[in-house]
């Protein structure tokens, strides 16, 4: 919740204000990041291999977005980007289950 807050922080647009509320929200960013730590320690997870998996993930989905798109991605409204994004999950869903 705090995050949320310092991210729609107003001050953040405002040249004179913008480095104090940035880095209000680094503050607020590092307390998740460190919750997910902890978090992955309770479970006896790994972080970085989480992350990595993470990166793996969003590199595939990217790439079939490479494939699908129309238009150069910059072109795309957020709204059309979403949709684009959802539609290259969906299709890699389709592979997995191919394939197994």
């Amino acid at each position: 919740q705090e995050l949320k807050e310092a991210i729609s922080n107003p001050e953040l647009t405002q040249p004179a204000t913008a480095a104090s509320a940035r880095f209000d929200v680094e503050l607020e960013l590092g307390d998740v990041l460190f919750t997910l730590v902890n978090v992955a320690r309770w479970h006896a997870l790994n972080p970085e291999e989480s992350l990595i998996h993470a990166m793996d993930k969003f590199r595939q989905r990217f790439e079939v977005m490479e494939e699908l798109k129309t238009k150069p991605l910059k072109e795309y409204s957020k709204d059309e980007y979403e949709a684009l994004w959802n539609e290259a999950k969906d299709a890699l869903k389709v592979k997995a289950s191919l394939s197994t």
